[in-house]
C-alpha cells in the first residue's frame, strides 16, 4: 500500500489518483534528500524540536544543511494538490511557527526582508545555544543568543 501523503493530519478524505501523482511529482521535483513529503515534514519537525532544546555550537557550520528540508518542501508545495496542501499546511504552520518562536533574526543583508518572506528559515538563528571552550558564534548570529557552555 503506498504512503498517504495525508500523514497525521490525514481528514479521512479519499485521495484520487490526481492527489499521490502531485506527491511524486513534487518528490521528484524537488530533488533528492527526502524520499517524500511525509519524510520532508518530518525530518523538519526533527530539526525544530532540536532547536528548541538548544542548539550545539560545535555543528555551526551545518545549521544551513539542516534547514533543507524546509527548502525542500518550500519548492515541492506549490506542486501539491490543493486538497493535499489543505491537509497538510496546519502541520507546516505548526512547525514553522515553532521555529520562528525558537529563532532570532540574523543581522547583516537580507535581514530586513519580511519577517516570512521567501526562505525566512534561512534569516534566522537558534535563540538558544550550547558551546564548548574556544567556539565562537558565527558572525551573523547578531544579536548574539542566549548561550550556555558545557
Amino acid at each position: 500500500m503506498p504512503e498517504t501523503p495525508m500523514g497525521e493530519a490525514s481528514s479521512g478524505e479519499e485521495l484520487g489518483p490526481e492527489d499521490y501523482a502531485s506527491v511524486h511529482a513534487a518528490a521528484r521535483a524537488a530533488g533528492s534528500g527526502f524520499g517524500s513529503l511525509n519524510e520532508a515534514l518530518a525530518r523538519w519537525r526533527l530539526v525544530v524540536v532540536d532547536i528548541e532544546a538548544g542548539f550545539d555550537l560545535a555543528f555551526a557550520w551545518e545549521y544551513r544543511g539542516e534547514l533543507a528540508c524546509r527548502d525542500w518542501l518550500r519548492a515541492a508545495w506549490p506542486l501539491l494538490t490543493e486538497r493535499v496542501r489543505l491537509t497538510r499546511q496546519p502541520e507546516l504552520d505548526r512547525w514553522d511557527d515553532r521555529f520562528f518562536a525558537a529563532t532570532r533574526p540574523m543581522a547583516g543583508p537580507g535581514a530586513g526582508m519580511g519577517e516570512r518572506g521567501g526562505a525566512w528559515w534561512h534569516r534566522r538563528f537558534p535563540a538558544r545555544c550550547f558551546r564548548g571552550e574556544g567556539q565562537e558564534l558565527p558572525p551573523h548570529w547578531s544579536p548574539a543568543p542566549a548561550v550556555e557552555t558545557y
